[in-house]
C-alpha cells in the first residue's frame, strides 16, 4: 500500500475554516466539501477509530508493505508533516519525504524527477514482494 500525505493523525496548526479555504484555493468552485474536512482535526473520533480498525488488520500474518510518503513543502498554510503523515514504522512499514506540497504529491511532470524515481523504486519493491505475501496466505 502506498499512501501520498495521508493525514493520519489529522491535521493541527489551522482551524476548520481555514483548512476548507486552503483546500478551494486548489480545486473548483463545488467541489470542496467542508464538512467531508472535519474528519482531519486532530483527535477526530472517526479519525481515531479508522486507525484502530487499520491497524487491527496489520496484526495479520503476511502483512502488506506500507510505504508512507509525507510533504516537505507547505501549500497555503497546510501541510501533513512526518508525524501525521506516516504509520509507526515497524517491519512492513516505512516512510519517505518528497520535496511537494499537498496537493503535489502525486503529479510529476517528467520520468527523470528525483520524487519520481523514489516512488517508483518503493511500487517496484512492493511489486517484488507481493508474490511471497500472497503465497504465505494460502
Amino acid at each position: 500500500m502506498v499512501f501520498f500525505g495521508t493525514p493520519f493523525r489529522g491535521v493541527g496548526g489551522l482551524s476548520q475554516s481555514e483548512l476548507v479555504r486552503a483546500a478551494q484555493s486548489q480545486y473548483e468552485e463545488g467541489q470542496v466539501q467542508g464538512a467531508v474536512l472535519n474528519i482531519l482535526a486532530p483527535r477526530n473520533e472517526i479519525l481515531i477509530d479508522l486507525m484502530d480498525i487499520f491497524f487491527e488488520t496489520r496484526q495479520k500474518k503476511s502483512k502488506a508493505y506500507v510505504a508512507c510518503f509525507f510533504e516537505q513543502k507547505a501549500s497555503n498554510k497546510f501541510v501533513v508533516d512526518e508525524s501525521s503523515g506516516c504509520l509507526d514504522q515497524g517491519e512492513s512499514t516505512e516512510k519517505y519525504s518528497l520535496s511537494r506540497d499537498h496537493f503535489s504529491m502525486n503529479k510529476f511532470g517528467k520520468p527523470e524527477e528525483e520524487d519520481f524515481i523514489t516512488v517508483c523504486e518503493v511500487i517496484k519493491k512492493i511489486v517484488e514482494q507481493s508474490p511471497r505475501l500472497v503465497a504465505a496466505r494460502d
